[in-house]
């Protein structure tokens, strides 16, 4: 666990000098999708928020059609996270995410 966090930090500080900003912020999604994976405290508040910027980095605005609160509950759940992301663009997404990731980093000592 302590090399996907070192890894986090690497590519935060190392890369912020050499790459653009959208490639650090890719290369910062990218590392956070991996350190997330190893905090085991997210509540299910949280994780829907990322799932919600996830899916708005990977695949863009929700164009999906609503499914069913009351026959598919988490799947509308995770649709709801989604659309509550709006029309924000890529890269901000990712920047949301990323920083998201270090709050919950931070909160559950990580």
């Amino acid at each position: 666990m302590e090399s996907k966090v070192c890894l986090y930090f690497t590519f935060y500080l190392q890369s912020e000098y050499i790459m653009n900003n959208n490639e650090l912020t890719e290369k910062l999604f990218k590392a956070s999708a991996e350190v997330i994976l190893t905090v085991k405290k997210v509540t299910d508040s949280e994780k829907l928020k990322l799932y919600g910027l996830y899916k708005q980095s990977t695949c863009g605005a929700c164009t999906a059609k609503e499914p069913s609160e009351l026959f598919s509950p988490v799947d509308h759940a995770k649709w709801s996270a989604w659309k509550k992301v709006g029309n924000l663009d890529k890269h901000s997404a990712m920047d949301q995410y990323s920083d998201l990731v270090k709050k919950l980093m931070d909160k559950y000592n990580v």
